[in-house]
C-alpha cells in the first residue's frame, strides 16, 4: 500500500534555549518525508539512529567462528506514526524549536503560535 503523504507547517529555530536562546525563528512547509530525512542527517551528524528513539535495536545476524557477527538487521520493522514520532524527538532534541502544524487541520494553532513569536502574518501568508 502505497503510503499518502501529509504535509505540515513547521516552526523551527536555529538555536537552542539550553544554549542560550532559540536564535532566528523560521516558518517552512514541509512533507511528512523531508521532516524524516532532515532528521535523519541530523541524527547521522551525531552518530546515531532514529531508532535511538524506541525500543528497537540493532540485532547480530550471521555469527562467525569468532562470535563476531556479519550484519545487524533492527529487532522489527517501524509501526504507523514511529518513524516520525522519532523525528520529531531527534529535532527537539537539546532544547530545538521544532513545533509541527499539519496543513488545513492545524492552520489556527500555526498563527496563533507563530504569532508567539511575532511571525504571524507571515504565518497567514503561508496558508493562503
Amino acid at each position: 500500500m502505497k503510503k499518502i503523504d501529509r504535509f505540515f507547517y513547521v516552526i523551527a529555530s536555529s538555536g537552542s534555549v539550553n544554549g542560550g536562546g532559540y536564535g532566528q525563528i523560521v516558518l517552512r512547509f514541509l512533507s511528512e518525508d523531508e521532516i524524516i530525512n532532515i532528521a535523519n542527517e541530523q541524527a547521522d551528524r551525531h552518530g546515531g539512529d532514529l531508532i535511538d528513539h524506541t525500543d528497537i535495536v540493532w540485532v547480530g545476524v550471521n555469527e562467525d567462528a569468532d562470535g563476531d557477527f556479519e550484519d545487524y538487521v533492527r529487532s522489527r520493522e517501524w509501526q504507523d506514526g514511529e518513524e516520525f514520532a522519532a523525528a520529531l524527538i531527534e529535532l527537539r532534541d537539546d532544547g530545538y524549536l521544532f513545533e509541527v502544524f499539519e496543513c488545513e487541520k492545524q492552520d489556527d494553532d500555526f498563527v496563533t503560535c507563530a504569532s508567539a513569536f511575532g511571525l504571524g502574518e507571515e504565518a497567514k501568508f503561508f496558508i493562503k
